[in-house]
C-alpha cells in the first residue's frame, strides 16, 4: 500500500449506466457521483480492500462533491 493514500484522499465513485438509451448525452457526469459503499453491493466487488480497514470505510463512505 502506498503511503500516500490516507483517509482524506479523494475518490470519486460513479455508477451510470452502460448504455445510450439510459442517458442524456447532456448529463453532466457529476449526477451520477455515489459512494463506494453504495456500489459495491450491487457488483459483488470490495474495492479498496488491500488498504486498512479503518481508512477503507472512510473512503468508500464518501461521496465526492468537488
Amino acid at each position: 500500500m502506498s503511503r500516500r493514500i490516507n483517509d482524506s484522499t479523494r475518490v470519486i465513485a460513479v455508477d451510470m449506466p452502460n448504455n445510450d438509451s439510459s442517458i442524456d448525452r447532456n448529463d453532466d457526469w457529476k449526477t451520477f457521483r455515489v459512494s463506494i459503499d453504495e456500489i459495491e453491493p450491487k457488483k459483488g466487488f470490495d474495492f479498496l480492500s488491500n488498504i486498512p480497514l479503518t481508512i477503507q470505510h472512510v473512503l468508500e463512505s464518501a461521496f465526492d462533491t468537488q
